[in-house]
């Protein structure tokens, strides 16, 4: 029964830090993500502080939440470093996804490049 929970926990975390790396500047209103989850400010706050002490959600390091404006703010050089990384990310996935070869053969997906030949029923490429 914990693990749901803990599950549940860690779902709401990835979603909250999706919001985060999608919003365009370096303070978020707090008004956006509690709507968005349909959660009040003390839950979405408490995950928020604990996804800053916790090393997998490295963006929010350096971050805190101006209780009184009710924004989260967050460093100008960690966003910068986020964003550039996930433009890599990006541009890695849409380069491999123009990499792959279909056997007309076997239907089979291979990588350009890594033979002239399908790598699972041996027809020429």
């Amino acid at each position: 029964m914990f693990a749901f929970f803990a599950n549940k926990k860690r779902k709401r975390q990835s979603q909250i830090y999706s919001i985060i790396v999608d919003a365009d500047g370096e303070t978020i209103p707090m008004q956006n993500i509690m709507s968005a989850l349909q959660m009040d400010f003390s839950t979405v706050s408490k995950d928020i502080n604990a996804m800053s002490i916790n090393g997998n959600y490295p963006l929010l390091r350096n971050s805190h939440i101006d209780i009184g404006k009710q924004i989260l703010v967050i460093s100008k050089d960690r966003l910068e470093k986020q964003r550039r990384k996930t433009s890599k990310i990006n541009k890695k996935h849409s380069a491999t996804d123009l990499t792959v070869i279909e056997c007309k053969h076997c239907g089979a997906k291979n990588k350009k490049g890594s033979s002239s030949e399908c790598e699972y029923c041996g027809s020429p490429l």
